[in-house]
């Protein structure tokens, strides 16, 4: 999408990278919003609409957790906004059209923390550096089902 690779090179200029999360959660609303036009369509119909990830909990239901997790999964809330907030710095820094709303990108970031997979450092090797920083991510169909497990490290090599 070219509103995100300008959101990157923005970024860039900034002194700041988008990271691989924040990155396939945007590629995934800005797919999700072309609907049939999008060639992952099919696909995105067969991921749940709605967030398993406590993370995108209601209040009531963050309420039925033990203590122990509610101050895990509010760690990780927190951790949303962050990622959320530098992704719009850097979207508005660009004037690129690639805003969305932080439910949008709850539901996403879900999505990328539930079903990406790894990419071995060898092959990352070869993706732009000014993409994005931390973990090589991938978004691979039906190679998703395969990291299930809430400590799967899955990864391509």
């Amino acid at each position: 999408h070219p509103q995100l690779g300008e959101a990157c090179e923005e970024a860039a200029k900034m002194g700041q990278k988008l990271n691989g999360e924040q990155i396939l959660a945007s590629f995934i609303i800005m797919e999700h919003r072309l609907s049939s036009q999008s060639p992952w369509a099919h696909y995105f119909s067969l991921m749940s609409k709605v967030p398993v990830l406590p993370h995108a909990f209601s209040r009531d239901e963050l309420d039925l957790l033990p203590e122990t997790y509610r101050f895990i999964v509010a760690e990780t809330k927190q951790r949303v906004k962050v990622l959320y907030g530098s992704l719009l710095d850097c979207c508005r820094a660009a004037h690129a059209d690639c805003e969305f709303s932080l439910q949008e990108f709850e539901s996403a970031i879900a999505h990328v923390w539930s079903r990406t997979v790894q990419i071995d450092e060898e092959c990352s090797k070869t993706i732009d550096s000014t993409i994005g920083h931390g973990r090589a991510l991938a978004l691979v169909p039906v190679l998703d089902l395969l990291n299930h497990h809430p400590t799967a490290n899955t990864s391509l090599t």
